[in-house]
Parts: C-alpha cells; structure tokens; sequence
C-alpha cells in the first residue's frame, strides 16, 4: 500500500514537473525563428521608399536608414537570416509585393481599405500630417485650411489623400500622381497656386527648413500608426511581430531610431494596443 501510494505521488511530481516545464515561456528570439518569417533564407521587406518616417534610401549606395532599416536590422539578426530591403514607390505596390510574395513582409501606414488587403501588426511609430503654407499664409490650425476657394494639393494613393478625400468638406483638392520637385512646391505656395499642400509633417518640416518662405501649421491634420503589413491570415507571424514590436517600442530602440533620423518633428512612438 505505501509502495502504491510512493508509485502514485512520484508519477504525480512528474506530471507536476513536465507540465511546469511546458509552461515555461517561448522566449522572442524562439518565437520570431519559429514564425519563418524568411521562408526563402532571406527576409525581403518591401516598404515606402519616399516616407522618411519609414525610411531613407541613399541614391548612391542603396543602403536604408531609418527606422524600417533598424528594425529590419535588428529583426533579421535575431532569426540569422539576410536581409533585403524592396523600397517602393506607393502604397499598392507595397501590398502588392507581400501578397504575390515577392515580399516576405512589408510596412504601411494604417488604412481601412488597405486592411482589406493585407493584415497589419507591431506598430513602430505614430505619423503626423500636417499642412505646409506659404509664410505669409494667415492659417493658424488645420480647420482654417478647408475652406471655400481654398486649394490643397496631395499626391493620390498616400494615407493623407484618402483622409483628405474623406474628410474635407469646403476645401477643393489638386490630385497629384507623383510628389512634385521641391522647387515647384515652393514656386505653386508663394505664387498662390495652391494655399496648402496635405503631406506628412516630416516632409512639410523639411520643406519648410529648405526654403524660408513655406513654413508648417502648427497642428495636425491627421495622425496614423506606422507597422509592418504582411499577407492575410498569417496569425503565427503577426503574434510574434507584436510581440517584438511591444519590446522594441517599450526599451527604447524605437525612440533611439527616431531621434537618430530626426524624425522627432514628425513622429512619435506608437502606443501600444493600436492597428
């Protein structure tokens, strides 16, 4: 009887102590191996090449600066992959690339109709859009901007163009299929052409420091998180690049990048919680 019963608590602590084991957390680095999220042996991230808030590409050598570049970075060396950076020109191109798999992830500002197409994870930063003005313009906020007789221009296809669209009610829009040249933004808001042009504030915040007679209204029009965007349905990947970006927003590497690329004038990092 007490060989039975030694026999009974014995196999018990065994149980007790492989079930404690299973429950053993997964650490990050284990997760994100385990997510494949390089299935080809090279993680090829697609992103905006055009958005500084995600990135900078450096025309005579390639290489990307920036936030998506340090992510990535720090991403591929974690799961011992290469890496590929896949700059685009538009946010379609972007959702294209993951989805035909040219792309093994990609990153995009947060948009309904975008959501319907690619499923989105791990915000990194919080954009801010703000409108760029003629110095002597007389807007104080955003609301004086979208009035009648007023003309904003923005460039189709950009998370600003579809707030806008949406949103502006008494404003006339001027569609644009790519970002005119510096020169010409500046000749179209001194000359009257335009009253405003709708981009993300760090673009109106460089434009601004390049010629003293744009400068920036003070406010935000529309703030959207920035966060990688992968295919549908793909719930193994996003739960382990949540989980990395809750790391890296909540240590600091994400607040480091952004200061690093002087991106502080037109981002924030993201809070978490958010699409």
């Amino acid at each position: 009887m007490i060989l039975n019963r030694l026999s009974s608590l014995s196999a018990a602590l065994v149980l007790f102590l492989a079930c404690g084991a299973a429950a053993q957390p997964v650490s990050l680095d284990d997760q994100l191996i385990a997510a494949n999220l390089a299935p080809g042996g090279t993680l090829r991230v697609a992103f905006l090449g055009t958005n500084p808030i995600q990135g900078r590409v450096d025309p005579n050598t390639g290489a990307v600066s920036g936030p998506v570049g340090d992510i990535i970075r720090e991403l591929s060396g974690r799961i011992n992959r290469a890496h590929e950076f896949m700059p685009q020109s538009g946010a379609q191109a972007v959702i294209d690339a993951v989805n035909s798999g040219a792309a093994d992830l990609g990153f995009l500002a947060y948009e309904d109709s975008r959501a319907e197409q690619v499923d989105y994870a791990g915000p990194y930063a919080t954009m801010a859009s703000s409108y760029l003005v003629s110095e002597n313009s007389l807007f104080q906020s955003s609301a004086d901007v979208d009035a009648a007789g007023n003309v904003i221009g923005t460039v189709t296809g950009r998370s600003q163009e579809v707030f806008l669209s949406a949103n502006i009610r008494n404003a006339e829009l001027e569609y644009w299929q790519q970002q005119p040249p510096d020169e010409e933004i500046e000749r179209l808001l001194v000359s009257g052409g335009l009253e405003a042009i709708g981009q993300n504030r760090q673009r109106s915040v460089e434009h601004a420091a390049k010629f003293l007679a744009l400068r920036v209204v003070d406010d935000a029009f529309f703030s959207v998180p920035q966060s990688f965007v992968m295919r549908q349905g793909e719930a193994v990947k996003a739960e382990a690049l949540i989980r990395l970006m809750d790391e890296l927003r909540g240590n600091g590497f994400v607040q480091a990048s952004l200061e690093k690329a002087n991106l502080l004038g037109g981002a924030s990092v993201a809070p978490p919680g958010i699409p």
